[in-house]
C-alpha cells in the first residue's frame, strides 16, 4: 500500500510539471489552446512564471537588505513576522499593482525550496518553529510558513528520489509520511486561512501533489478570494496548478477570469481578464494574443482599466508589445510613448523586435491617412 501510494504520488507530481526537467511533451502540445494551424506551441513552462519581474525584483532587493532572504533564521523569525503583518495591513502593491504580499509568499516559496535540507535536519527544523510558537505571540505568518516549510521538503525529495544517487531510494521513501504530515498541517492550521491570505497559497500548491481532488482546490479558490479578493497570487496560482494536473486550459482560463472578475470588477473593471492573460502567455507564449483564446476587445478594455491605476512601465511596455502582437496598431501607438520613457529589455527580447513594432505603427498610421484623403 505505501509503495502504491507513493507511486501515485510520484507520477501526480512529475505528470504536472514539477520535475526538475521541464521539457515540452506531447501532452503539453495537446493541451494547447491555440490552434495547429497557428503554429503556436507551449513554450517550457517556468517553475514559478514571472508575475512582476521587475517590481519583484526591487523587493526582493528591499529584503536582502534589511535580512529578510533568509525568514527562517530564528533570531529573524519576530521581525519577519511583523514585516508580513504590515503587509496585510496595509495591502501594500509594487507600482504595477500586485500586492507585496503576494510576491513576498512566493519568494518565500522558492528560497523554501532552494534550501536543502537532509534526512537529518527535518527534525531541528521543526524543533525550532515550535520554539517560535512558545517564544511569540501566535501570528498566522507561523502556520503559514511552517506549511510552506513543509511543501518544500515534499517537492525537494519528489526531485531527489529521481536522481541517479546512493540516496535516491532513501527519499523516495519519505515522500508519503511528508505528504501526509503536510496534507494534515494545512488541515490542522486552517485558522491561519482567516487572517492570511497565504494560507490559500499554499494549500493551492497542495493540490499539485493530489490532483485527483481538483473540484476540493476550486471550492479552496472561491472561498479564498470571497475573503481575499484582491489577492491575485491565488487566481495566479489556481490556474498553474491547474494546468500541472491537466486539467483544460482553455476551460480552466475561463472559469478562473470569470471568477476573478466577478470579485474585482466592482473597483477594477476588466483588470483581472487582462492580468490573468498575460499570465497564460508564460504558458503558451506571446502570439496568444491574436489566437481565438483572447477577446482582444476585452483585452483592451482590460489593459485600459490597468493603467488607469498602474501606468508603470513594465505594464506600459508589456501592453504595448501584446497590442502589436494583435495587430492593434492603432492601440499599440497610444501606449508607445509611455513605454519609450522607459523601455525594458526583457519585454522586447532584442531591437529588431522593438523596431518590427514601430514600423507596423507609421505603417498602419500611413495606410489609415492615405484611405482618408
Amino acid at each position: 500500500m505505501r509503495a502504491l501510494f507513493q507511486f501515485f504520488i510520484l507520477t501526480a507530481i512529475l505528470a504536472g510539471g514539477l520535475a526538475a526537467s521541464t521539457t515540452e511533451s506531447s501532452a503539453d502540445r495537446r493541451r494547447s489552446p491555440v490552434s495547429e494551424s497557428q503554429n503556436l506551441t507551449p513554450e517550457t513552462r517556468p517553475q514559478a512564471p514571472r508575475m512582476d519581474l521587475v517590481p519583484e525584483l526591487v523587493l526582493r532587493a528591499e529584503l536582502e537588505r534589511e535580512g529578510r532572504r533568509s525568514p527562517w533564521a530564528v533570531s529573524r523569525y519576530e521581525e519577519t513576522a511583523k514585516y508580513v503583518a504590515n503587509l496585510r495591513a496595509s495591502e501594500a502593491t509594487t507600482h504595477s499593482g500586485l500586492p507585496q504580499l503576494s510576491i513576498y509568499y512566493r519568494e518565500l516559496h522558492k528560497s523554501l525550496r532552494e534550501e536543502s535540507v537532509g534526512t537529518s535536519g527535518i527534525a531541528h527544523l521543526f524543533d525550532q518553529y515550535e520554539k517560535w510558537r512558545k517564544d511569540a505571540r501566535y501570528d498566522p505568518y507561523l502556520d503559514v510558513f511552517v506549511a510552506s516549510r513543509k511543501e518544500a521538503l515534499l517537492y525537494q525529495r519528489v526531485i531527489w528520489s529521481q536522481q541517479q544517487t546512493s540516496d535516491a531510494e532513501t527519499y523516495a521513501n519519505e515522500i508519503p509520511d511528508l505528504s501526509e504530515g503536510f496534507f494534515q498541517y494545512l488541515k490542522d492550521h486552517h485558522k491561519a486561512a482567516s487572517a492570511d491570505p497565504g494560507w490559500y497559497y499554499i494549500s493551492l500548491q497542495s493540490y499539485a501533489y493530489r490532483c485527483n481532488e481538483w473540484n476540493d482546490a476550486w471550492s479552496l479558490l472561491e472561498e479564498g478570494t470571497e475573503r481575499f479578493p484582491n489577492y491575485y497570487g491565488l487566481y495566479f496560482r489556481a490556474y498553474e496548478v491547474g494546468v500541472m494536473c491537466g486539467v483544460d486550459p482553455i476551460q480552466l482560463m475561463d472559469n478562473v477570469v470569470d471568477l476573478a472578475v466577478n470579485r474585482t470588477s466592482g473597483k477594477h473593471g476588466d483588470t483581472m481578464y487582462a492580468r490573468l492573460k498575460w499570465l497564460q502567455t508564460d504558458f503558451y507564449g506571446k502570439e496568444l494574443m491574436r489566437s481565438q483564446v483572447v477577446d482582444w476587445g476585452r483585452m483592451r478594455q482590460g489593459i485600459k482599466d490597468v493603467l488607469r491605476e498602474y501606468p508603470d512601465a513594465w505594464n506600459t511596455n508589456h501592453f504595448a508589445y501584446f497590442a502589436c502582437v494583435a495587430e492593434d496598431y492603432e492601440f499599440a501607438a497610444t501606449l508607445m510613448p509611455d513605454a519609450m520613457k522607459l523601455p525594458v529589455n526583457s519585454v522586447w527580447q532584442d531591437e529588431v523586435t522593438l523596431k518590427m513594432c514601430r514600423s507596423r505603427i507609421e505603417m498602419s498610421r500611413f495606410i489609415k491617412e492615405s484611405s482618408a484623403r
